[in-house]
């Protein structure tokens, strides 16, 4: 399986009617196949420490919050992501077929 970070910004911990809460920024690492099927590998997020940035692997309760979030509330943001990262893999796959099809072509001269 293939992976990549997927920043959140402004997740809510706690969802109200219309009413967001607790927001919190971070990261998740993302394990996902081609065919779309991904899931939460880690999860960090921003905070602060005696006035200094940090960023922290997340508390066993802040973890079970956000990764509820992104599986449920935020599901299809993250789906987007993966379905975006998806494409630029095979554009990628793409390019280093051709460049490796070329130095084969190169090769056989």
């Amino acid at each position: 399986m293939r992976q990549f970070d997927y920043l959140f910004e402004e997740l809510p911990l706690v969802v109200i009617g219309e009413i967001e809460a607790a927001l919190v920024t971070g990261e998740a690492m993302i394990t996902y196949d081609r065919d779309g099927y991904w899931e939460i590998a880690d999860i960090w997020f921003s905070g602060y420490r005696d006035g200094k940035p940090c960023s922290a692997a997340a508390p066993k309760v802040l973890y079970d919050m956000i990764l509820e979030r992104l599986t449920g509330h935020w599901r299809d943001k993250v789906q987007e992501a993966v379905s975006e990262q998806i494409e630029t893999d095979r554009i990628i796959d793409e390019d280093d077929y051709a460049d490796h099809r070329r130095e084969r072509m190169k090769d056989d001269l």
